[in-house]
């Protein structure tokens, strides 16, 4: 899902023409301290201003722009899990959004793209989660799902764990989301082709889903 499937609403904005007073109050408002600032002529993102250089010149009548910075911003053409990414990276809750011309055209938080990231995974609806393990040096995702697709499974979210060589494990395992109809099925055709399958009991929480997608991108060179 890309940032530009999202329904987002247009948000405020503070221009680069206006008092480190103006920025300080959009700060205080959206609980940010980094305030992405936008050229008013031009509609173009020209940064984002941290709000410890907005209280050195909180006296000033414009922002100070030797401070402005332009590396916290994403693309409306980016993946949801690029973005949310970069974005707990940088331990800031929003990211302002521009399109490849440099036009602002909103900002997006922590929330919004977490949720686009789960609804994407299919982790919204009910679902039984499966645990397939393999020793294969060649994890055969295309077998396992063709597997499941012959016996009438649907599949809603995939995401694999490679072994782990800290610990000399050559495991792979490769968690399956899929829909109850025909589960059975798929799980006992899956062991006739000597698959290890355990249903997965243990909760997860937003970070492991995460961690899970990206392997899951790194696999299929998304």
């Amino acid at each position: 899902m890309l940032i530009s499937h999202l329904l987002i609403a247009p948000v405020e904005v503070i221009y680069s023409d206006q008092s480190p007073i103006q920025a300080l109050a959009w700060s205080a408002k959206h609980m940010e301290k980094r305030v992405p600032v936008i050229d008013r002529m031009s509609k173009h993102l020209v940064g984002t201003i941290h709000e410890d250089h907005l209280l050195r010149h909180v006296a000033d009548d414009t922002l100070p722009s030797q401070h402005l910075e332009v590396s916290l911003m994403a693309y409306s053409d980016q993946h949801v899990y690029d973005v949310l990414f970069k974005l707990i990276q940088s331990k800031q809750h929003t990211i302002p959004v521009i399109e490849r011309n440099g036009i602002f055209r909103t900002c997006v938080d922590v929330d919004q793209l977490r949720d686009a990231l789960i609804q994407s995974l299919g982790l919204y609806r009910d679902g039984i989660t499966l645990l397939v393990e393999t020793d294969e040096s060649e994890f055969q995702l295309q077998s396992i799902i063709g597997i499941l697709e012959r016996e009438g499974v649907r599949i809603m979210s995939l995401a694999i764990e490679y072994p782990d060589p800290d610990n000399d494990d050559a495991t792979f395992r490769l968690n399956i989301r899929i829909e109850p109809v025909h589960a059975d099925r798929g799980i006992s055709s899956l062991r006739r082709f000597g698959y290890a399958v355990h249903a997965d009991t243990r909760s997860h929480d937003d970070a492991e889903w995460i961690d899970r997608a990206d392997a899951l991108i790194r696999y299929l060179d998304l």
